[in-house]
C-alpha cells in the first residue's frame, strides 16, 4: 500500500532531509531560460511575438551557451523578470552592477 511521503521523510534523519532542503532549494534557483520560461507558462512562440523576433530566435537564445547581458536583460525583461548582476569578490564582497 502507498504511504504518504510525509510519513517517508518523517523517518530520515534531520541531516538528510536538511541536505535534500538545501538541494531543492538550488534546484529552484539555478534554472536554465527554456526552464525559467516554462515555469512561468509562456512558450516560445508567445515569447517571439513579445521580443518581436522569430521562435528559432528564442530556441536559439535558449541553447546559446554565450550571449549578450542584453539579450538575456530583454528575455527576463518579457517574461516580467527583472535582471541582475552582481559580481561576488573572494573576500566576499558584493557588487551590483548597472550599465
Amino acid at each position: 500500500m502507498a504511504k504518504p511521503l510525509t510519513e517517508l521523510t518523517n523517518k530520515l534523519s534531520k541531516k538528510v532531509n536538511a541536505t535534500a532542503s538545501v538541494k531543492a532549494a538550488e534546484m529552484l534557483t539555478e534554472m536554465d531560460l527554456a526552464k525559467i520560461r516554462k515555469s512561468r507558462s509562456i512558450t516560445q512562440n508567445k515569447l517571439a511575438k513579445i521580443l518581436h523576433v522569430t521562435q528559432p530566435s528564442i530556441a536559439q537564445i535558449e541553447n546559446r551557451g554565450d550571449t549578450y547581458i542584453s539579450t538575456l536583460k530583454n528575455y527576463i525583461h518579457a517574461l516580467g523578470g527583472e535582471l541582475e548582476l552582481i559580481a561576488i569578490f573572494p573576500d566576499g564582497t558584493k557588487i551590483n552592477i548597472h550599465q
